[in-house]
């Protein structure tokens, strides 16, 4: 999520994409693909992600939602990871806005 923060610096858009979609799955890749990062809501995380129960068990395996909190209001992030059970990685599924 700080990664995903509108820039408030000299970042710009194609260095915040490439590091944005470094982290993302490929499906969540397409679907954010043309994100103007002048229009992300928050500009900053303002403090510590928590893991979220699973809603679903088959899901709690490869699926976690963890809520995060930014100065535009606590976001939902599903992270999925990249190999269940030889890896930790974890990659952006979707953000759920508040």
């Amino acid at each position: 999520m700080r990664t995903f923060a509108r820039p408030t610096g000299k970042l710009d858009p194609h260095t915040w994409w490439k590091r944005v979609a470094a982290m993302l799955t490929d499906d969540a890749v397409d679907d954010y693909l043309g994100t103007d990062p002048s229009m992300v809501p928050f500009t900053k995380v303002t403090g510590p992600a928590a893991l979220l129960a699973s809603t679903d068990e088959s899901d709690g395996f490869w699926l976690q939602k963890v809520a995060v909190p930014t100065d535009a209001g606590t976001y939902q992030v599903l992270v999925q990871r990249v190999t269940p059970g030889l890896s930790d990685r974890l990659l952006v599924v979707e953000l759920v806005e508040p």
